[in-house]
Parts: structure tokens; C-alpha cells; sequence
């Protein structure tokens, strides 16, 4: 299956906020953050039903190299990212978004 994704504007807000840190700890590594984001989203796009769901029909996906969880909603013609969160912050807080 190949869908589209689509970043929801607080998602986009997620990755410009994460790539702006890891810039100014380390040149490159912002860059890096987006690539392994990148790399699994293609994953997703092409198995957007491999991953659990957490909350009704809301998965996720757990960044490899980074701490960082995707949760995305699979549509049949799209993958709709709700939000790009650090793994330790309070789960709690994402389903309001």
C-alpha cells in the first residue's frame, strides 16, 4: 500500500522544534533526526497497519536512533501524523491533540 503523508500543523511544530535542538547540540544531527524520520515513515506508508494501536485508531511507531514516537492515523488514501513526541514525556498529554 502506498498513501500519502500528511503532517497535521502541531506535528510539522514537533519536527521543527526536535531538529532545532538537535541542530544546536550538534551540527548534522538535526539532519540526521529527519532522515531516520524519514526512513520510517516509509515504512509506515508502506505497512501503515504493522504498527500497534494505542488508542482507537490511532497507531504508533517508535523512532529508531532517537526517542522519539510517531503517532499517525492510517486513512485508505493517506497517513495523517497527529503528533512526533519525545518517548518520555507524559503519554497522557497526546490524545487531546
Amino acid at each position: 500500500m502506498s498513501s500519502s503523508i500528511i503532517f497535521r500543523p502541531e506535528a510539522e511544530e514537533d519536527v521543527e522544534k526536535i531538529y532545532k535542538w538537535y541542530e544546536s547540540q550538534q551540527e548534522g544531527l538535526g539532519e540526521e533526526f529527519l532522515h531516520i524520520l524519514q526512513q520510517n515513515l516509509e515504512i509506515v506508508r508502506e505497512y501503515p497497519e504493522a504498527f500497534q494501536i494505542i488508542y482507537k485508531n490511532i497507531r504508533r511507531i517508535i523512532l529508531s536512533k532517537f526517542p522519539y514516537l510517531v503517532f499517525y492515523i492510517a486513512l485508505k488514501d493517506r497517513i495523517v501524523v497527529l503528533a512526533v513526541l519525545h518517548a518520555f514525556r507524559n503519554s497522557a498529554d497526546w490524545p487531546a491533540r
